[in-house]
């Protein structure tokens, strides 16, 4: 680590620790060389890190930004001291797919459909479905990439063009989980949420972690509020809704997002 240990920032990774050194490095280009930086697209927790770290050091001339107001997977800019952080600055190119509306694609069709052609994720920032459009948000370094070689999402036919229609970027679509757990601990909302057993949410916790509001936990017996966004790798995004009663057996009744 540099100058801080950020040890407010709770368990710290490896793979943390290396990022945040290239959060540092962005600052530091933009300081010395009087320019604008930009990250890669981060995912949640990285932007939570990326901003507290900033902020230990001072460096408070900086913004996120996805493409539009709402967007989740967002990069970062860290502009010199006389510059305004500028939304127009950051090299994000949108494009919209269009298809028919009788064909059914996911998230997964499309953002399989990038990886194919060797783009790396971090160069892919929200990719929101409706019916029969997708808007994609990329670096504008391989939108020229996906523009000239996607003529299908698997064997469905589609039509790419530079651009977003605002009216799909408005939309955030949740699947809702109801059911009743036992207590507010993570491993049986982690349980509930997956489909998974209370044994195997807590041995996934310990070995992998849970990233609830951008903070890393290891802990299976952490309480989670209302209100508290939790991803989990490899089996994506969720929202802690509400609580909405109890049982006779005073079991707990809630309700989760999952984000689609």
């Amino acid at each position: 680590m540099r100058k801080s240990e950020l040890s407010f920032l709770g368990d710290l990774s490896d793979e943390d620790r290396l990022f945040i050194n290239r959060i540092f490095d962005i600052a530091g280009y933009a300081k010395e060389k009087y320019t604008p930086r930009f990250s890669h697209f981060l995912d949640t927790r990285q932007r939570f890190l990326a901003e507290k770290a900033l902020l230990s050091e001072c460096v408070d001339n900086f913004k996120f930004f996805g493409g539009y107001d709402e967007a989740q997977r967002v990069m970062l800019g860290v502009f010199p001291d006389y510059e305004e952080p500028d939304n127009n600055k950051f090299p994000i190119t949108p494009i919209t797919i269009s298809y028919r509306l009788e064909d059914k694609l996911s998230h997964r069709d499309f953002l399989g459909s990038f990886m194919a052609l060797n783009i790396k994720r971090d160069t892919v920032g929200d990719i929101i479905v409706s019916d029969g459009r997708c808007c994609a948000f990329l670096d504008s370094k391989i939108c020229r990439a996906v523009l000239g070689e996607i003529t299908k999402i698997g064997r469905v036919g589609v039509r790419v063009k530079e651009g977003f229609d605002g009216n799909v970027v408005s939309k955030q679509s949740f699947t809702p989980i109801t059911g009743t757990v036992s207590s507010l601990r993570l491993d049986c909302i982690i349980s509930l949420a997956l489909g998974i057993s209370r044994e195997k949410s807590a041995l996934l916790i310990k070995n992998t972690g849970v990233s609830i509001d951008y903070r890393l936990v290891t802990s299976p017996s952490v309480q989670i509020v209302e209100g508290s966004i939790f991803s989990v790798r490899g089996y994506g995004k969720f929202k802690f809704d509400r609580i909405c009663g109890f049982t006779r057996k005073n079991r707990v009744t809630v309700i989760i997002n999952k984000y689609d």
